[in-house]
């Protein structure tokens, strides 16, 4: 009699929501940044699958967290809008 096949628990990965070093940034910088991001999400507001991110944690390995990026301002086409703590590649 064969036994069932055991399947192995899934691989629990812990991505933080920041890379633990501070923004340096101008006060100019972080003004322009900041309008950019507000024209981007107000010109694609009536779009229900763009997403604008804003110095959000980008994880493009699924088995290293530590490999992200955090681009001050992004676009993604084609994924639900609305709040996130990190933006992972592999769920998008």
């Amino acid at each position: 009699m064969n036994k069932p096949a055991i399947e192995p628990a899934p691989l629990v990965v812990d991505y933080p929501t920041s890379d633990g070093r501070p923004v340096a940034e101008t006060e100019r910088h972080f003004r322009e940044l900041s309008y950019l991001a507000h024209a981007l999400r107000v010109f694609h507001r009536s779009r229900p699958d763009v997403y604008v991110g804003s110095n959000l944690l980008v994880n493009y390995d699924r088995n290293d967290p530590r490999r992200h990026l955090s681009p001050d301002v992004f676009v993604a086409f084609g994924v639900r809008p609305g709040e996130r703590r990190s933006y992972r590649l592999w769920e998008e």
